[in-house]
């Protein structure tokens, strides 16, 4: 069986014919029953595949961060975010730029972030940062940026974030000067 309208031709031949019984009677099940055994155990099979799946995306999953090849083990989410106030046109190519290795920019936002009273109401830049699991100065650490968007709503703001860019290896020193702008 080299094509699938082979295959198809073979499972409407042994539909009809049958090919195992239940119980002693000796009758091959074929026709709707065995079309109806057939549907069961795809969605069996297909179920199963799509809950492995979507178990192991849960929030709760460690395979969720990076993993440390070094130390054999995952990195640690430090659970620390901060949002950065951020001009609407710097997402044009902030994923290239920080891709390349350009984090000073990222630290002169964060730093006139601070200096800001409020931030901006329309959106912001949201980093989540992952440390090595042993921390080591060996190993980089990893940086999730995130674009935040609010809006107004029963006179409350709403938040949605879009991932701009996942799992970013990002030197310590970028790290260090980010998160100490941040007072995290």
């Amino acid at each position: 069986m080299l094509s699938p309208s082979e295959l198809f031709e073979e499972l409407i031949e042994f539909n009809e014919v049958g090919t195992w019984t239940i119980g002693k009677t000796g009758e091959p099940i074929n026709g709707i029953m065995l079309l109806i055994v057939w549907i069961a155990e795809f969605i069996l099979i297909a179920g199963f595949a799509i809950f492995l799946t979507f178990s192991f995306q849960s929030p709760l999953s460690k395979s969720r961060f990076p993993f440390s090849e070094t130390a054999n083990d995952w990195y640690i989410n430090m659970n620390k975010t901060m949002d950065i106030d951020a001009p609407e046109d710097l997402l044009d190519n902030l994923k290239s730029r920080m891709e390349g290795g350009n984090f000073a920019e990222l630290v002169l936002l964060a730093k006139g972030s601070k200096e800001k009273e409020e931030l901006s109401k329309s959106f912001r830049i949201r980093l989540n940062l992952y440390k090595p699991p042993q921390n080591s100065f060996d190993e980089p650490y990893y940086l999730d940026i995130d674009k935040v968007i609010f809006t107004l709503k029963n006179n409350k703001y709403q938040e949605s974030a879009k991932t701009l860019v996942k799992y970013l290896a990002i030197d310590n020193q970028s790290v260090m000067e980010i998160w100490k702008i941040s007072q995290i």
